[in-house]
């Protein structure tokens, strides 16, 4: 079964509501993806960054919406929607 959350929710508009919710001002940098690939050629060569590629940002951009009817048909699956609490937040509580 596909699970999927109860909203169309962008990656940005996420990572907003996650600041907010930390009480901190949020600041998005939006750079060309050109630019994000030379930086990850980059920051690779650094053992604690060497897992990082593009595909991690690319995948930000991608829709990914799964229809969940089968879920919600014979498991009645119902999804909400992307609402945190402080508890869900590492090194919160």
């Amino acid at each position: 079964y596909n699970l999927a959350g109860g909203e169309v929710l962008p990656y940005r508009d996420m990572v907003i509501r996650i600041f907010e919710k930390l009480n901190r001002r949020p600041y998005l940098l939006t750079i060309p993806s050109w630019c994000f690939r030379f930086f990850i050629a980059g920051i690779r060569w650094v053992p604690r960054y060497r897992y990082f590629t593009p595909a991690m940002a690319e995948r930000m951009n991608q829709d990914l919406q799964f229809d969940y009817s089968e879920a919600q048909r014979d498991l009645h699956f119902s999804p909400r929607q992307f609402c945190l609490t402080v508890e869900d937040l590492p090194g919160t509580n």
